[in-house]
């Protein structure tokens, strides 16, 4: 059979001259080996209008020549000089990029830092300051020379006229004792003011305030004025150490994940580890003793508070018996007992509120306790439980007369209620009122033993505290701390490039 390959060259020349692939060419000889007839429509696209080669005759195979080769590109060497370019360039790119990253952001991160911790620092040294400053204020009010008053500073009205109370003794034992001034001492002051406030109160029950001899109306004494500036530096304290805490610990928070920096500025940048550690000592102890003097004024100004309370209440219940013992009638005396009931009760309230402001330092837990405190804290609680053991017997009293106000009142209720009734009260009164003077001069008395003891208590206390003496060293850190910071961003500064 005839094997006819129809333009055959041409159709190889035109596969390779079209750059359809070695493996193009390489099906080409396959199909030309294998005797495949290619027919014209066979023919790829890429050829058609191409003439076909003349076929022989003698129907011969035609070996088809070989492919075409294709122009060969030509490979360019380099001159010295372009590669010695080439190097220099990439030699300098490496030197600029490693001059940007070793060089150039180590100072920008260290600038960018020191401009992060630099308010923190000045809010810490400041409130640093701050907590010195009231700490020194603290220490002057709680050792406060106490001055004589010249003027004695009580009013008392009217004279014993009553006969069930005439008996009382009316001598410096019940009306409190006198107490050398010059102490330092602002609890024992504190507490003998409380006595004397209380004194002679429960008299108002079966008196009106302005009969009884020894009951007083006193001006607020100058202690009470002393712990309320007391309270309000503790409260200032308070805030100072808080702010200087939440600074302190921005700063450690802000140095304890470091970008890349140099070897110095990250020794002096991460020096607030060391910062933290000595300022928190001192703040720490600051806290406690700010809180330990809040506590202590909280104590005596509500106390003084309640008193006031306790003393209106009894003078109000006395005020509305006296009435009903000169009333004949029983509605009007059922709707009055009814009221000394309620005002009975109140002063009771109030009675038992102090008794429990007397325990609150008792209760306070010793890890809250400042250093070198113990024999001061231990003498406070002494004075304390002088006022304790006081309000406890007069509650004790005040209930007596409660209970017996509220037999009345329910007689009085019933339509039962009979003079006798009245009169059996009445001494009921009067005996409360003298075991309630009895009471009072036991408190001074208590009051009396224990003073002197406070004044060189806390002297010691404040002297062998050592964690005082560090605020000094505290705030002369920090402020080495900001100039160290300062001058770390000086010296990572540069013109164009970090600022």
């Amino acid at each position: 059979m005839r094997k006819t390959v129809v333009s055959c060259d041409i159709h190889y020349q035109v596969l390779a001259l079209r750059t359809r692939g070695d493996d193009e060419v390489i099906d080409y000889y396959r199909v030309f080996l294998d005797n495949q007839i290619i027919m014209p429509e066979e023919i790829p696209a890429q050829t058609a209008g191409v003439p076909p080669a003349p076929v022989p005759s003698d129907g011969s195979v035609i070996i088809p020549p070989e492919p075409a080769a294709l122009p060969k590109e030509e490979k360019k060497s380099f001159s010295a000089p372009a590669t010695g370019a080439i190097v220099f360039g990439v030699l300098l790119l490496v030197g600029v990029m490693g001059s940007y990253f070793f060089y150039v952001v180590p100072r920008k991160n260290a600038v960018r830092l020191v401009d992060q911790l630099k308010p923190h620092v000045a809010t810490l040294k400041s409130a640093t300051s701050e907590v010195i400053d009231n700490l020194n204020r603290i220490y002057t009010l709680a050792t406060e020379q106490e001055k004589a008053d010249p003027k004695q500073n009580l009013q008392t009205r009217g004279l014993l006229i009553r006969p069930d109370v005439a008996s009382l003794a009316n001598s410096a034992a019940i009306l409190g004792s006198s107490i050398e001034t010059g102490q330092k001492a602002i609890v024992e002051r504190g507490l003998r003011e409380v006595a004397k406030s209380m004194r002679g109160s429960m008299r108002t029950v079966i008196q009106p305030q302005s009969d009884v001899l020894g009951v007083t109306e006193p001006a607020e004494d100058p202690s009470m004025q002393t712990f309320r500036s007391l309270k309000a530096e503790t409260v200032k304290a308070g805030e100072s150490v808080r702010k200087a805490e939440a600074s302190l610990t921005q700063l450690v928070s802000i140095t304890q994940s470091l970008p890349s920096l140099s070897a110095d500025a990250k020794g002096k940048i991460t020096s607030s580890g060391t910062l933290k550690i000595s300022a928190n000592g001192y703040l720490s102890e600051a806290k406690k003793i700010a809180e330990y003097y809040q506590t202590l004024s909280d104590i005596v100004i509500e106390m003084n508070t309640k008193i006031t309370s306790f003393k209106s209440a009894l003078s109000s219940a006395g005020t509305g018996f006296g009435a009903v013992l000169q009333s004949g009638n029983s509605v009007t005396a059922k709707t009055t007992l009814a009221q000394v009931q309620v005002f009975l009760d109140q002063g009771n309230k109030d009675m038992q509120d102090m008794k429990k402001l007397s325990e609150k330092l008792t209760g306070m837990p010793n890890e809250l306790l400042p250093m070198a405190s113990a024999e001061y804290h231990a003498h406070n609680i002494k004075v304390l439980q002088a006022a304790t053991t006081y309000f406890t017997a007069q509650s004790g009293i005040l209930q007596v007369l409660v209970s017996g106000a509220k037999t009345i009142v329910e007689k009085a209720e019933q339509n039962t209620l009979a003079s006798s009734d009245l009169i059996t009260f009445r001494s009921q009164l009067a005996t409360g009122v003298s075991q309630s003077a009895l009471s009072d001069a036991k408190f001074a008395s208590d009051l009396q033993t224990l003073q002197g003891e406070e004044g060189s208590l806390t002297i010691s206390f404040w002297q062998n505290n050592t964690r005082l003496g560090d605020g000094a060293k505290v705030a002369e850190a920090v402020g080495a701390y900001q100039t160290s910071l300062e001058k770390l961003r000086k010296d990572n500064v540069i013109n164009g490039l970090v600022r």
